[in-house]
């Protein structure tokens, strides 16, 4: 599952909602739109990185392990963390992409 997100996020094929282009086609408006969505996406995503790895340390500390197999439950909470881990690198990827464009310049879609 994780690995899934982290090539949608690679791929940019996560579903959204974007509906600033029906409103104007002015590039600046779209530029910060993109820009504030990449930006709070990014910024969420380093909350549940945070937050993930505080999971993977207490499940790691804890010392459980599932009940049949006795596999040690961080196991598949590491899969988790790092899910978390690569999206949050390709989320800065797209921060730091837009960053690199003009507002002026910008074409909607190809950053």
């Amino acid at each position: 599952y994780f690995a899934g997100a982290i090539y949608a996020t690679k791929a940019r094929k996560q579903i959204s909602a974007e509906m600033i282009t029906m409103f104007t086609e002015n590039p600046a408006y779209i530029y910060a739109a993109v820009l504030l969505q990449r930006v709070v996406t990014f910024a969420l995503c380093l909350i549940y990185t945070w937050w993930g790895l505080d999971f993977f340390h207490w499940s790691f500390t804890d010392g459980g392990k599932t009940n049949l197999w006795q596999i040690p439950i961080y196991v598949g909470q590491g899969a988790v963390l790092f899910g978390l881990i690569g999206m949050l690198a390709y989320f800065l990827r797209d921060v730091v992409m837009i960053l690199r464009v003009k507002p002026s310049e910008y074409r909607h879609g190809e950053v």
